[in-house]
């Protein structure tokens, strides 16, 4: 995917709650629990799998924090339950307005910086950027 399909992409699990992330060398995966979305697929399922490759920076600033404190520890990124807010696009990278409530953080910026994002359903059924977009439109439109 190209960066604006990757900001779409992940835009689509707005209201999603990242519960799961896993850093190694140049790939970053999160798991985003959004049960109304994942059930378009299979009545069973509860997320979506995003796997961003070459990965080059991923850092939270919390707006409680102050811009100098990044914060980068995956098992303290995992307990804050960040809910996706909104994604915007700022040059190559991917910067995710987060919720969070947390004393002392209510919410803040998740960067992501990577060449691809590939999405996976909970099975690891790979799904094109088409197919993720029509499932958003799909659940939207039912609800119309």
């Amino acid at each position: 995917m190209n960066i604006k399909e990757m900001v779409i992409a992940v835009g689509s699990l707005h209201d999603g709650t990242i519960t799961a992330i896993e850093q190694e060398t140049g790939i970053l995966t999160l798991r985003v629990e959004i049960g109304y979305l994942a059930r378009m697929i299979d009545p069973s399922y509860s997320h979506f799998i995003y796997k961003f490759v070459n990965l080059r920076e991923f850092y939270y600033e919390a707006w409680d924090m102050g811009k100098a404190e990044q914060e980068r520890d995956i098992a303290k990124l995992v307990s804050m339950e960040l809910e996706i807010n909104e994604v915007i696009q700022e040059e190559d990278c991917i910067k995710i307005v987060c919720l969070c409530d947390l004393p002392n953080n209510s919410g803040g910026h998740l960067y992501i910086r990577a060449d691809d994002l590939n999405v996976y359903d909970e099975v690891h059924n790979n799904l094109s950027f088409e197919e993720l977009h029509r499932i958003t439109l799909a659940y939207w439109h039912k609800l119309s």
